[in-house]
């Protein structure tokens, strides 16, 4: 199954929390792309813009900004994988704020996981293996899922107080 597939299979129930062992080869790949911010976030971005192009309207013209956001949130995010209870809340409102104000839809998931992925292998070039990408996917799956959720419950509550 493709990461796309399973992600959209399971975006509406429960993904588990990621177990130990990926949580860890994931904050050590994401130190092993300290330095190389800049590199991360335009392999990013060029890999998301070239699957979504539509997407790049969300973004601003001057993306020098979005570099040091990109790159603080995913640390920040993996850093806090050790405390899904804590995580899980701000993820969720995270979710909620993307699809209100931005206009995120659960399918543009879909393409930052795989602009994701791509951007980390590239940087880390020779310290990629199947098993740190299975991890990143299974982090990202969870993350992912956690904002999708949030995104439906800022909806469901928009609609019951009628906006």
């Amino acid at each position: 199954m493709t990461f796309d597939m399973e992600l959209r299979e399971q975006a509406t129930t429960a993904i588990p929390r990621p177990d130990d062992l990926s949580i860890l080869m994931v904050r050590q790949s994401v130190s092993a792309v300290a330095g190389h911010e800049v590199a991360l976030a335009a392999s990013f971005y060029h890999h998301l813009f070239t699957m979504a192009p539509g997407v790049r309207s969300l973004f601003p013209a001057d993306m020098s900004f979005q570099t040091e956001r990109l790159t603080r949130a995913l640390v920040a995010a993996v850093q806090a994988m050790h405390a899904p209870e804590t995580l899980q809340p701000l993820l969720r409102q995270l979710g909620g704020d993307h699809a209100a104000r931005y206009g995120v839809t659960d399918d543009m998931y879909l393409y930052v996981g795989q602009a994701l992925v791509r951007a980390v292998r590239e940087v880390l070039s020779n310290g990629w293996t199947t098993v740190t990408s299975s991890a990143w996917v299974s982090v990202y799956q969870w993350v992912a899922a956690e904002m999708i959720e949030g995104a439906r419950l800022a909806r469901v509550n928009r609609s019951a107080a009628g906006l």
